[in-house]
Protein backbone atom coordinates (compact mmCIF):
# COMPACT_ATOMS: atom_id res chain seq x y z
CA UNK A 1 0.00 0.00 0.00
CA UNK A 2 1.47 3.34 -1.10
CA UNK A 3 0.20 7.06 0.28
CA UNK A 4 1.69 9.93 0.28
CA UNK A 5 1.13 12.41 3.44
CA UNK A 6 -1.34 15.20 2.13
CA UNK A 7 -3.20 12.69 -0.40
CA UNK A 8 -6.77 15.09 -0.43
CA UNK A 9 -8.12 12.00 -2.40
CA UNK A 10 -6.87 9.68 0.09
CA UNK A 11 -6.13 10.77 3.64
CA UNK A 12 -3.48 8.72 5.50
CA UNK A 13 -5.80 7.39 8.21
CA UNK A 14 -7.68 5.65 5.08
CA UNK A 15 -4.49 4.12 4.28
CA UNK A 16 -3.83 3.32 7.48
CA UNK A 17 -6.88 1.69 8.25
CA UNK A 18 -6.78 -0.53 4.64
CA UNK A 19 -2.68 -2.06 5.92
CA UNK A 20 -4.56 -2.94 9.35
CA UNK A 21 -7.29 -5.12 7.71
CA UNK A 22 -4.61 -6.27 5.27
CA UNK A 23 -2.20 -9.19 6.70
CA UNK A 24 0.89 -9.50 5.57
CA UNK A 25 0.47 -5.71 3.42
CA UNK A 26 3.22 -3.25 4.13
CA UNK A 27 2.64 0.83 4.14
CA UNK A 28 4.77 2.59 2.55
CA UNK A 29 4.27 6.41 3.09
CA UNK A 30 5.62 9.06 1.20
CA UNK A 31 6.33 12.11 2.34
CA UNK A 32 4.47 14.41 -0.49
CA UNK A 33 1.28 16.13 -1.61
CA UNK A 34 -0.96 14.93 -4.26
CA UNK A 35 -2.86 12.05 -5.28
CA UNK A 36 0.38 9.44 -6.39
CA UNK A 37 3.37 9.05 -4.84
CA UNK A 38 5.00 6.59 -7.50
CA UNK A 39 6.10 9.77 -9.68
CA UNK A 40 7.06 11.66 -6.67
CA UNK A 41 9.62 9.52 -4.84
CA UNK A 42 12.55 7.27 -6.67
CA UNK A 43 12.62 5.48 -3.04
CA UNK A 44 8.64 4.83 -3.50
CA UNK A 45 9.48 3.94 -7.17
CA UNK A 46 11.95 1.35 -6.36
CA UNK A 47 9.59 -0.11 -3.54
CA UNK A 48 6.61 -0.66 -6.24
CA UNK A 49 9.13 -2.01 -8.52
CA UNK A 50 10.94 -4.61 -5.96
CA UNK A 51 7.69 -5.80 -5.21
CA UNK A 52 6.14 -6.13 -9.00
CA UNK A 53 9.24 -7.85 -10.09
CA UNK A 54 10.47 -9.46 -7.18
CA UNK A 55 7.86 -10.51 -4.55
CA UNK A 56 9.87 -8.57 -2.18
CA UNK A 57 7.89 -6.53 0.25
CA UNK A 58 9.52 -3.18 1.33
CA UNK A 59 10.61 -3.14 5.28
CA UNK A 60 7.98 -2.33 7.59
CA UNK A 61 6.85 1.59 8.35
CA UNK A 62 8.62 2.53 4.98
CA UNK A 63 8.66 6.29 5.00
CA UNK A 64 10.11 7.89 1.38
CA UNK A 65 10.75 11.80 0.59
CA UNK A 66 9.91 12.80 -2.24
CA UNK A 67 12.22 14.14 -4.64
CA UNK A 68 10.56 15.86 -7.53
CA UNK A 69 9.61 18.76 -6.64
CA UNK A 70 5.13 19.64 -6.45
CA UNK A 71 5.51 22.06 -9.07
CA UNK A 72 8.64 21.53 -11.51
CA UNK A 73 10.12 24.68 -13.18
CA UNK A 74 9.53 25.31 -16.70
CA UNK A 75 12.51 25.45 -19.20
Amino acid sequence: ILNNTHDPATPMAGAKKLASLSPGSRLVTVDAWGHVGIDKSACAAKAVENYMLNGKLPAENTTCKADKPLFPEKK
